[in-house]
């Protein structure tokens, strides 16, 4: 699967509300594999607490994360801006819950903080984990203007500098916490490993470390003059006129010159994120992968494909694997958003695009130098 997010930078006291739990630690061990689910590949991240900042954690404790992306072999997710790790890497990780209790880290990369020597002054620094270069970081006054929240926004400080200012934040937003606590995870305790992660262990069903990467990857339909069709699970929808605006994202990607790629409706459905079946546009967080925010959630949407390694074909001496699923998921945690026609339109043809396997028409990484068109894009 590869999946590509739109996400804004959240404030530090808003950070610290919504996470379950504010942990340093050192990175053990890292492997990947389904879970019972058996929907898309997960990388459990074994980490050393040394010291909790927040929550029912206890340091010297070795506690393992529940990570969305990885490999198997055959089948592969590349989650875009989940956070990425190394064995042996120090971390200052603001952490909340799967519905059944399995820690992950909040807000994928943005709760996130390496911990580095710096060069010139050999102080301990923590500095968030830089952008994906599959997502897009927003200014949260272009998406919602009149419900930004007045905060710093901390992405790199020195440590010891840094671990007091979250202390002092901790206490002085202890209420809302506790609140926010109540309203979103009440009755789900923390787990220091997910349920399956033994087992599957023990019986042989994870892989030893995670590399991320994104092979090239494309639908195969076009090829044959076959539609790419997506349903649309219409539950929690912003608006009841969603039909045409995913219409519109499919005619702008069905009438590009030159371009063989035609996408469908298929029609409204139930379905959610299951292996083999349908691709579909949904707005209900029917899998559990959005965290909820204290106004407006920092990860907007996503737009992701499963691959198959077993399928490719080269094209113009690049070898592509077969997209079989894609999916587009919009955020309920993030609807101050989807409030005009206009911006949900906008969110849809961006993320469809990279369920249809398509990268930005320009980014940073890329070698040389964007042309007008691009910048325009």
């Amino acid at each position: 699967n590869a999946r590509a997010t739109i996400a804004t930078l959240p404030t530090d006291d808003n950070l610290i509300v919504s996470s379950r739990a504010i942990i340093i630690g050192k990175v053990t061990g890292m492997s990947c594999g389904f879970d019972q689910r058996h929907d898309i590949v997960y990388t459990y991240v074994t980490v050393r607490v040394r010291r909790v900042l927040k929550g029912g954690i206890t340091a010297g404790q070795t506690v393992v994360l529940k990570e969305p992306g990885g490999d198997t072999g055959r089948w592969g997710t590349q989650f875009f801006g989940s956070p990425e790790f190394s064995i042996g890497q120090r971390v200052l990780l603001y952490l909340d819950t799967w519905p059944d209790g399995s820690l992950r880290v909040h807000d994928m990369f943005l709760g996130t903080f390496s911990i580095v020597k710096d060069r010139k002054t050999s102080e301990l620094m923590v500095q968030r984990q830089a952008t994906d270069i599959h997502v897009d970081l927003v200014p949260a006054s272009e998406l919602y203007p009149g419900q930004t929240d007045a905060g710093a926004v901390t992405s790199e400080m020195e440590l010891n500098r840094y671990v007091r200012m979250v202390r002092s934040l901790v206490a002085a937003t202890a209420s809302r916490s506790d609140e926010f606590e109540r309203q979103y995870y009440s009755g789900i305790g923390l787990l220091n490993e997910p349920p399956e992660f033994k087992p599957a262990a023990s019986a042989g069903k994870l892989t030893p470390q995670f590399h991320l990467f994104n092979p090239p990857a494309r639908w195969f339909e076009p090829d044959s003059g076959q539609p790419v069709t997506f349903l649309v699970n219409p539950d929690n929808a912003p608006n009841d006129q969603i039909a045409n605006d995913v219409n519109a994202a499919m005619n702008a990607w069905s009438t590009v010159s030159g371009s063989s790629l035609r996408v469908v409706n298929g029609g409204t459905d139930s379905s959610c994120l299951s292996f083999g079946g349908p691709s579909v546009i949904f707005f209900n967080n029917c899998t559990g992968i959005f965290s909820p925010g204290v106004t407006c959630a920092s990860i907007i949407a996503e737009g992701f494909f499963r691959y198959d390694r077993s399928q490719s074909v080269t094209v113009s001496g690049t070898t592509f694997y077969r997209i079989a699923q894609g999916w587009v998921a919009f955020n309920p945690y993030a609807s101050c958003v989807f409030g005009e026609h206009c911006n949900v339109q906008e969110i849809a043809t961006h993320e469809m695009g990279h369920a249809l396997g398509f990268h930005h028409s320009w980014d940073p990484s890329f070698p040389g130098h964007p042309t007008a068109q691009d910048q325009d894009a």
